[in-house]
């Protein structure tokens, strides 16, 4: 007998092969863009903590109050912006979304005197709360 073409049960096994490397697959991939997501954003926020550090090395005076673990003051995105220390159009890579010019960047005065730089989980600095 000529056989012409594949049996019901050969494309079975060939679709259900392609549907397991699938299923392991895809998840894969996105886990690989989140993590992407997560090391863009922590990017983004090393280099507004590098520039508020450099504001505060530029305007030294005005934290001269900074003295004690535990002190804080803050600074704002619009402020660093102002600077030329950081991009008009920083983008948040979680919500493609430009961060606020409110955002803000908490000073903490640290064990041995060392300045610490913190962005609140949900972007507002309480320092700024009237």
């Amino acid at each position: 007998m000529n056989k012409k073409g594949f049996t019901l049960t050969e494309i079975l096994v060939v679709i259900a092969i392609i549907v397991i490397i699938l299923l392991i697959a895809i998840p894969t991939i996105l886990n690989t863009s989140d993590r992407s997501k997560d090391n863009q954003y922590e990017n983004v926020l090393d280099t507004i903590k590098a520039a508020a550090s450099e504001y505060v090395t530029r305007y030294k005076s005005d934290f001269s109050e900074l003295i004690n673990e535990g002190d804080m003051d803050c600074i704002t995105l619009d402020e660093l912006q102002e600077e030329g220390l950081i991009d008009q159009k920083l983008i948040n890579p979680n919500t493609n979304e430009p961060f606020k010019g409110d955002l803000g960047i908490e000073v903490i005065v640290g064990s041995n005197k060392q300045l610490l730089y913190n962005i609140p989980e949900n972007e507002i600095c309480i320092c700024n709360i009237s």
